[in-house]
C-alpha cells in the first residue's frame, strides 16, 4: 500500500508554515492573479484541509460513505466569506488545519484506503491540492535564499 503521502504531507505543510511565518500582514493582502488574495488562498486552504481531517475522522468511525459536492459554487462562494476573516487568522487556521489533515490521512486504517480512493470525494495525498496554491503565492513572493 503507497503511504508515500505521508511524507509529501509534511513536506508541504512544512512548505506552509515556512510560508506563513515569512509573509507580512501586506503580503497577506496581496492579489493573486485568480483574483483572490493570498490570505483568500490560504484559508480556502485552511476550508479544505478541514473538511478532509473531518471526511477522515468520520470514516474511520462510521466506514466510508460517498461526499459529493459542488466545489465550483464552494470556491466562487468562499471569497465571501474569507474575506471577512482577519488575514492573519486565516493564515494560521491554514497552518492548523494542514496539521489536522496530515494527521487524519497518517492515522487513516488501510482497510479504508481503497475504498476511500475509489470513491475519490477526499485525497490522502494533502500536498496536491496545498503545493498548487504555494507555487501560486511563491510566484508572488519568492522565497528568501
Amino acid at each position: 500500500m503507497d503511504t508515500n503521502y505521508i511524507e509529501r504531507n509534511r513536506e508541504s505543510q512544512q512548505r506552509l508554515r515556512r510560508l506563513v511565518e515569512r509573509l507580512s500582514d501586506d503580503d497577506l493582502l496581496r492579489p493573486l492573479p485568480d483574483g483572490w488574495i493570498i490570505a483568500d488562498t490560504l484559508a480556502h486552504l485552511a476550508f479544505y484541509d478541514r473538511r478532509a481531517a473531518i471526511l477522515l475522522r468520520r470514516f474511520a468511525q462510521e466506514g466510508v460513505f460517498a461526499s459529493p459536492y459542488d466545489y465550483d459554487t464552494i470556491n466562487e462562494g468562499l471569497p465571501h466569506l474569507t474575506l471577512l476573516i482577519p488575514p492573519r487568522a486565516a493564515a494560521h487556521e491554514a497552518i492548523a488545519a494542514a496539521t489536522a489533515a496530515d494527521e487524519a490521512a497518517a492515522a487513516t486504517a488501510e482497510t479504508l484506503i481503497p475504498e476511500i480512493r475509489r470513491l475519490n470525494q477526499v485525497k490522502l495525498d494533502r500536498s496536491e491540492h496545498r503545493n498548487t496554491h504555494l507555487n501560486d503565492i511563491e510566484a508572488l513572493v519568492p522565497p528568501q535564499s
